[in-house]
C-alpha cells in the first residue's frame, strides 16, 4: 500500500488544484504512479482563518470533491489539513478539529527558520498533553535551516512522526539526506504534496523509483508497512471518549 499523507487537491481551497477539472487530472497521475490512498490537506494559517470558519469550508469542498468523482476509479480519499504552527496552539481545544479524518493524527508544517526551543516545546505539548500525534510535514526542507541530526532528534521518543516530500527523492541536492530520513527507525512517510500538474505536479512513483534503485525493494516495503498501520489507525473504530471531530 502506498498512501500519499500529503497533498493540496481540494479545488479552490489554497494554492493547490484550482478546478474539479484538475483535481481529477492529479489524482489520476497518482493512482498511475500506484499510490492506493490520498490525504488531502489544505494549508491552514492561524492568522488568515479561526479554525470554525476553516473546518466549514474545506468540509463542504472536500464533500462536493467525495460526491464528484465517487464513481470514477481514483485513489480513496481522506481529508486533514497542512497546519502552519502558531503560537499558543497546543492549549487551542479547536486543534483537533484539524485531525486528519477523525483521528490524532496532525500535519504539522513547521517555520522556515532554525529550530526553536518554544516551539518544540509546543510540538512535544500537543502530543504528550494533547494526546494528539504530530506529523512534520516536508522535513527535507527544513534541513535549510537546520542540522540532520536535530530535525532527527524531533523523532527519539516515537511519539512524533515526519513526512518527506517526494520531490527531494527525484532533483536537488538533497536527495541523499532525504533517503536517509526514510531508512530511519522513525515514522517517516512519504507524500507528494502536489500542488497542480504543472509546477508542483505528483512525483510519487519517480521517488519511489529512487528509493528502490537506492535501498532496494526493503525500502518500498518499509515505506507499505508504515502506510498500512496509518490507514488502519485512521479507519479503526472509535468509541466515545476517542472520538475527534475533524474536517474529515
Amino acid at each position: 500500500m502506498i498512501f500519499d499523507i500529503h497533498s493540496h487537491i481540494i479545488p479552490g481551497v489554497d494554492d493547490g488544484a484550482s478546478s474539479l477539472e484538475e483535481s481529477i487530472e492529479i489524482l489520476r497521475a497518482l493512482k498511475a504512479q500506484g499510490v492506493d490512498k490520498v490525504i488531502a490537506t489544505p494549508h491552514f494559517y492561524a492568522s488568515k482563518d479561526s479554525i470554525h470558519t476553516y473546518v466549514t469550508r474545506i468540509s463542504d469542498a472536500f464533500s462536493n470533491l467525495l460526491e464528484k468523482t465517487r464513481t470514477l476509479d481514483l485513489p480513496e480519499l481522506f481529508c486533514g489539513s497542512e497546519v502552519h504552527c502558531f503560537r499558543g496552539m497546543s492549549r487551542s481545544e479547536d486543534l483537533k478539529k484539524l485531525c486528519i479524518h477523525s483521528s490524532r493524527y496532525i500535519l504539522l508544517e513547521l517555520p522556515y527558520a532554525p529550530l526553536d526551543t518554544k516551539l518544540v516545546d509546543e510540538i512535544n505539548d500537543i502530543a504528550i498533553n494533547m494526546e494528539l500525534t504530530p506529523i512534520l510535514a516536508h522535513i527535507d526542507r527544513y534541513l535549510t535551516y537546520n542540522r540532520y541530526e536535530d530535525i532527527m532528534r524531533l523523532f527519539r521518543y516515537g511519539d512524533i512522526q515526519g513526512q518527506v516530500n517526494a520531490d527531494a527523492l527525484c532533483h536537488g541536492m538533497g536527495k541523499k539526506k532525504a533517503l536517509q530520513f526514510l531508512q530511519e527507525d522513525a515514522c517517516i512517510y512519504l507524500g507528494s504534496d502536489a500542488h497542480n500538474m504543472h509546477t508542483r505536479p505528483p512525483r510519487m512513483g519517480q521517488a519511489m523509483a529512487y528509493i528502490e534503485r537506492k535501498i532496494g525493494e526493503e525500502g518500498l516495503q518499509r515505506l507499505s508497512l508504515r502506510s498500512e498501520k496509518l490507514f488502519h489507525e485512521l479507519t479503526k473504530p472509535k468509541g466515545k471518549e476517542e472520538t475527534v471531530v475533524t474536517v474529515g
